[in-house]
């Protein structure tokens, strides 16, 4: 979310293309290597908040570019969560499937058949065939 924003606030931007910056710190159990209904509240919280940035900033059109790039990271996270309560994995398909209602007008559909097929079954609220998948695709 910081970086949108700040994309949107800032007079001008330099791309380095010559090299990438990153610096990872990774923290066991943290919030971002658990993926949780607690965590996928978060992501789809940030999510919403985003879209709220681009559209305050007339920029809704480009929200669509952003988008791209994340859904296979949103289906990717929920294909690779632990989550085994049934009722818990209800809870974060109902915050994807809300999520996606909200933007079907972005036509936005995953590159990979894998999550095609996986977000066919999350917003179809098809759990068994949803852990099915999850669990091959484990196996692969």
């Amino acid at each position: 979310m910081f970086i949108i924003e700040y994309y949107f606030s800032s007079e001008k931007i330099i791309y380095l293309t010559d090299f990438n910056v990153y610096n990872y710190i990774f923290h066991e159990g943290s919030i971002t290597t658990t993926q949780n209904l607690k965590y996928f509240k978060g992501v789809f919280k940030a999510e919403n908040y985003i879209l709220d940035i681009f559209k305050s900033n007339n920029r809704e059109k480009d929200y669509k570019y952003h988008l791209n790039r994340k859904i296979n990271f949103f289906i990717s996270q929920i294909l690779s969560n632990e989550i085994e309560k049934k009722g818990e994995l209800e809870d974060v398909f109902k915050l994807f499937s809300k999520f996606f209602k909200k933007i079907s007008i972005y036509d936005i559909t995953p590159k990979d058949d894998l999550y095609k097929i996986a977000l066919y079954l999350i917003e179809n609220n098809d759990i068994d065939n949803f852990n099915h998948l999850k669990h091959i695709n484990k196996k692969s």
